[in-house]
């Protein structure tokens, strides 16, 4: 499988925007996304993630030093959600449905899934996104999808996914390689269900 013209690009277009937090776009390349519950940090720390993002957007550090803040500050969020803060409640199979079948209903139409784990209360997805699409035109789709079933399932009017996901193009295979192996050591350490495509791994686990 030669996945070369699926990674970024540094000599091609890129399309760039910016709201709580960066996102980069380019057509047809693979992007690592993931997001959270809306309850998935505890309020002092979704405090201290909104002012280093804050701090992140006025560009008050070089360029190598943002690059290391950023990557902390991403392993700070993961820690947190791998804590199993707040309801947790894609650990109940009907709504673990639900984000499944958000996740996989545009497969194969305006991207290609490579890889996915849904954890108790955050997902992550490996995808080849299509040309004309964008991570924020994809993940606003699946928001409403699943804010509006699982409200629906449950009989609640409660916000359940942030606004804005984090996303990250795929650089190299060294970095597809570590992120399947990010999302296998995810579902071993506590993942819900799980989605391989991809010639690395042994495919669908669901527990």
């Amino acid at each position: 499988m030669d996945l070369d013209h699926l990674f970024f690009d540094k000599n091609k277009p890129l399309r760039q925007s910016h709201k709580n937090l960066p996102h980069w776009d380019q057509d047809s390349k693979l992007q690592m996304i993931t997001f959270h519950l809306a309850d998935s940090l505890p309020k002092k720390s979704l405090e201290e993630v909104k002012k280093r993002r804050k701090e992140l957007a006025q560009n008050k550090f070089n360029t190598e030093e943002t690059k290391i803040r950023r990557y902390h500050l991403n392993n700070y969020v993961d820690r947190m959600a791998d804590a199993g803060y707040g309801e947790c409640i894609f650990r109940n199979k009907g709504i673990c449905d639900i984000m499944e079948n958000s996740i996989l209903y545009f497969d194969e139409v305006r991207y290609n899934i490579h890889a996915y784990v849904i954890m108790p209360n955050h997902v992550h997805i490996l995808l080849e996104i299509y040309e004309g699409e964008s991570v924020e035109k994809i993940y606003d789709s699946i928001k409403r999808h699943v804010t509006t079933n699982i409200n629906k399932y449950l009989g609640t009017k409660k916000k359940r996914l942030p606004t804005e996901p984090y996303d990250r193009l795929v650089r190299n295979e060294e970095h597809y390689l570590a992120a399947i192996t990010y999302i296998y050591k995810n579902m071993e350490s506590g993942g819900v269900r799980m989605n391989n495509f991809t010639r690395y791994g042994k495919g669908k686990i669901d527990q």
